[in-house]
């Protein structure tokens, strides 16, 4: 399974220099494009998205994550660090099995 990573040029840079491939957006429907053809593409076991990106496209992320489809969706800080409003993960582990980690 792969990694596919979606989001601003210097995440998806530092990504490719690991290996990763990725896609660059910046506008909103390129960023749904993207997240489509990274969620069709059955190679793909996890799709990065930065929060900035995944804001744009947030009722299909959450669509997705809903699903618990393949490929796990999972979001990540872009280039400038994490938004103020992002949730703490154990705060989502307590949500999602109801166990305070």
């Amino acid at each position: 399974m792969n990694i596919f990573v979606i989001g601003d040029n210097d995440t998806v840079l530092g990504f490719r220099l690991a290996g990763v491939r990725g896609s660059v957006v910046g506008e909103k429907d390129d960023a749904a494009l993207a997240l489509e053809n990274a969620l069709r593409d059955a190679s793909n076991g996890l799709v990065l998205v930065t929060e900035s990106i995944a804001h744009m496209v947030r009722e299909r992320v959450d669509m997705h994550r809903a699903s618990a489809g393949m490929p796990i969706v999972l979001e990540i800080p872009g280039a400038s660090g994490p938004s103020a409003s992002r949730v703490p993960i154990g705060d989502i582990v307590r949500k999602a099995v109801g166990v305070s980690v």
